[in-house]
């Protein structure tokens, strides 16, 4: 079977699967909804079928709202005071090594937490019923939460919450701003109005394989409609635009509910078999094969951000390397590559650039002489194949500018001359949250190496703070450029009131033709070293003034 569908008329999402790939250094804490949580948990509890509500009286399911926030909590379940866990419930939880609710949001604690519903209704107790109901519906909710789209998470954490920019009033981030008042709650209701729940399969362990792979479809359903949601916070955005991106964001909540109550239907229907589902090795197996091979097939359209730059471009074209999302913040590259690629992608295009988007899963890149530059926003970079394919185009002829993250030495002389350098006090720290505040004030960038005619000769501060308190899309980079190398032409420099260090260069030929380039990533990413122009349409993001003049200089020195 190579997927599944969640039965939602409307909201069906079809599964497809890649592998599991590495989050970008850090594992932060960001949640999904806010108050939207709750009014999610309420209308799920609405729409319950009858024999649900017979085992759950009305005071009970005011509980499945009253609990919705209860995994975003890393309180030990012993110690919780606004519940007391089942001796039975804690067994199950502690033997899967669960230790506090907020571990529920994985894809394993997701299954403990189906199983522990089943055990519920097996032992007909409303009181368990509901809490692990709240629970559940609070982490499918958070998989298909908009703040997870990488369009919207570097809105809502960089833009809005750390850099504080303008942006226009009318931008909803979360269900609760689409669900608050009569007619916004009489839309949902219309988007509910067919819906009826369905159990996921009959087969315990296969319905616990499909609620593990919840979090791969609910992501996919996210992403094709973050676009229309940061249109928004756009200035410019039409009385039709502004409706369209509400309704998208009450699109997402109306799918948490519908997946989430599918779910509790499920564990009904297999406690009234007397089937509970155990999270066995072969569950976990066939879960892995099967979120390969969804990710190895999911479209790279469905991130809506990548949707405008998929049509085929004729003749030769510089590439922008990319990924498709997977779940939450799981990536090959790294999270804040999607966006930043998108940018550059409409930045060159601006610029009249020829350039297509390049899928890291195709078994070949193009040629050199098909893709004379190919750029790479690296992130965390943990893709073996991306690697070798780059080693093998660089060896062909071709040119490569990587925007780092790591670099995995696939940029020659350039990548040996590549190191960390542990007294450096760098704009973004690799803890999670601000730990810069003490000299963030005192950094300077200079821009040196030819680039002094388009930058300007006076170094640049950092207008907004890049090491922001929460976030997947910190533009984190922690090399500089510790050993001189002849042939290495030095872009930037990073003056910390004290110490100077280059962190940007350009790898030359005999000629004195680029052949590669190394960019820290906080060099590129928007509105860290300017404000202009301003940002009227986050739907439509390009590089900043200082990246776009940075980018083209770049790829002019790169390209034959």
């Amino acid at each position: 079977m190579r997927g599944l569908r969640f039965a939602s008329a409307g909201f069906e999402a079809v599964l497809r699967v890649v592998p599991w790939a590495f989050a970008v250094g850090i594992v932060p804490v960001v949640f999904g909804w806010g108050g939207g949580h709750d009014t999610l948990n309420e209308f799920a509890a609405e729409l319950l079928p009858e024999p649900v509500k017979a085992v759950v009286p009305e005071a009970a399911r005011r509980d499945i709202a009253r609990f919705s926030h209860s995994p975003d909590d890393f309180t030990p379940w012993e110690k919780l005071d606004k519940v007391t866990i089942h001796p039975d419930d804690l067994a199950v939880l502690l033997a899967h090594n669960m230790k506090h609710p907020y571990s529920l949001h994985s894809a394993q604690g997701q299954a403990v937490n189906f199983i522990l519903l089943t055990r519920a209704f097996q032992a007909q107790s409303p009181e368990r019923i509901a809490y692990w109901s709240a629970c559940l519906l609070h982490t499918f909710a958070d998989e298909a939460a908009c703040n997870h789209d990488p369009l919207i998470h570097v809105i809502t954490y960089a833009f809005r919450e750390g850099y504080k920019l303008d942006l226009a009033p009318t931008g909803v981030l979360d269900f609760a701003q689409v669900s608050r008042t009569a007619a916004d709650r009489e839309i949902v209701h219309a988007m509910l109005a067919d819906y009826q729940p369905s159990v996921l399969s009959d087969d315990p362990q296969e319905a616990l394989v499909q609620i593990m792979l919840h979090g791969l479809a609910a992501n996919e359903f996210m992403t094709q409609r973050g676009a229309r949601i940061a249109g928004t916070f756009a200035r410019t955005a039409s009385p039709e635009q502004l409706a369209d991106g509400r309704a998208a964001l009450a699109e997402l909540g109306g799918y948490g509910v519908r997946t989430g109550a599918d779910a509790i239907w499920t564990a009904y229907a297999l406690a009234a078999k007397g089937r509970v589902p155990d999270l066995t090795p072969a569950v976990e197996q066939q879960y892995q094969a099967r979120a390969k091979a969804f990710l190895a097939q999911r479209p790279l359209a469905h991130d809506s951000l990548f949707a405008e730059f998929l049509a085929p471009v004729g003749g030769p074209a510089i590439g922008v390397l990319v990924e498709p999302s997977q779940s939450m913040n799981h990536a090959r590259l790294g999270f804040s590559g999607k966006y930043l690629s998108a940018a550059i992608m409409r930045t060159l295009r601006g610029a009249g650039t020829a350039c297509r988007l390049v899928d890291i899963r195709e078994a070949d890149f193009p040629s050199p002489e098909q893709m004379p530059v190919a750029i790479l926003c690296a992130g965390g970079f943990n893709d073996a194949p991306t690697v070798e394919h780059l080693r093998a185009y660089a060896a062909q002829g071709g040119h490569i500018l990587l925007i780092g993250g790591e670099h995995r030495d696939v940029l020659g002389e350039l990548s040996a001359g590549l190191g960390k350098a542990p007294e450096a006090r760098l704009p973004v720290t690799a803890k999670y949250g601000q730990n810069n505040a003490d000299y963030l004030a005192a950094l300077r960038v200079q821009f040196t190496g030819g680039l002094e005619a388009e930058l300007g000769t006076e170094p640049y501060p950092f207008r907004h703070n890049p090491d922001t308190k929460a976030g997947w899309q910190k533009p984190r980079c922690d090399y500089v450029l510790t050993t001189p190398q002849p042939e290495v032409q030095i872009l930037a420099r990073l003056q910390d009131g004290e110490q100077t260090f280059a962190i940007a260069g350009l790898l030359v030929d005999a000629q004195g033709k680029g052949t590669a380039a190394f960019l820290p990533e906080y060099l590129v990413s928007p509105y860290l070293l300017t404000d202009s122009p301003a940002l009227d349409d986050p739907s439509r993001l390009e590089l900043d003034e200082v990246g776009r003049r940075l980018l083209l200089q770049v790829v002019k020195r790169l390209s034959p």
